[in-house]
């Protein structure tokens, strides 16, 4: 989980790289990423 975009930007990048042995991530799927991102609520 992330509070912000940039945070879980930082997230899908480490993925890519433990995951999926990327460097970066290309700008087309980090469009991708962002076109699915989805806000919740969360109430604690």
């Amino acid at each position: 989980r992330a509070e912000t975009e940039a945070e879980l930007m930082q997230l899908v990048a480490t993925h890519a790289k433990q995951c999926h042995k990327l460097d970066s991530i290309p700008q087309e799927m980090a469009a991708q990423v962002k076109a699915a991102i989805k806000t919740v609520s969360v109430t604690v």
